[in-house]
């Protein structure tokens, strides 16, 4: 049997956290009604909702919503958007695809489409923010040509003290 990939394994953890939201979903307020296609501001909304954070980045946020349409999954994309707006707190299992690239394009910043896959942004995933207090997600050089060969300059961590 061979071991699951790190990809497998985000996407599970990606799925159980969605599962987690579900119960945090039920005491929110209603998300806006649509009177037309989805919004940027609506597809944020959504995307809160969907992910648990609030400090989502519009740019991020405005790049994978234009993936989606581009792609045709408006019409799955606003099904989701009614699905979760009308108090439902999972949204239906046919919408499952629709929330895999969603999230897909806010943890990972690509999101597969058929057998193409787009590239939504690097740095402001949220993938790197379990370990943006130590270690940020690099998106550029860090130095001079060669600079990693020399070993890392080492000093105290911060530790947090006991009880925060």
């Amino acid at each position: 049997m061979t071991p699951p990939t790190r990809r497998a394994v985000m996407g599970g953890m990606i799925v159980l956290y969605t599962l987690a939201l579900a119960r945090i979903a039920l005491a929110q307020a209603p998300l806006t009604p649509l009177s037309g296609p989805i919004t940027p501001d609506a597809f944020l909304d959504l995307s809160r909702r969907l992910t648990g954070h609030d400090d989502l980045s519009p740019v991020l946020g405005a790049r994978i919503l234009g993936v989606l349409t581009e792609t045709g999954q408006a019409q799955p994309l606003r099904d989701l958007y009614l699905a979760v707006s009308e108090g439902g707190a999972m949204p239906p299992m046919e919408d499952a695809d629709i929330l895999h690239q969603i999230l897909h394009g806010w943890y990972l910043g690509r999101i597969t489409v058929g057998d193409r896959t787009h590239l939504t942004g690097f740095e402001e995933t949220l993938m790197g923010r379990v370990t943006a207090d130590i270690l940020p997600l690099r998106s550029y050089c860090g130095g001079a040509m060669g600079f990693w060969a020399a070993p890392p300059a080492t000093g105290p961590l911060p530790l947090r003290e006991e009880g925060q």
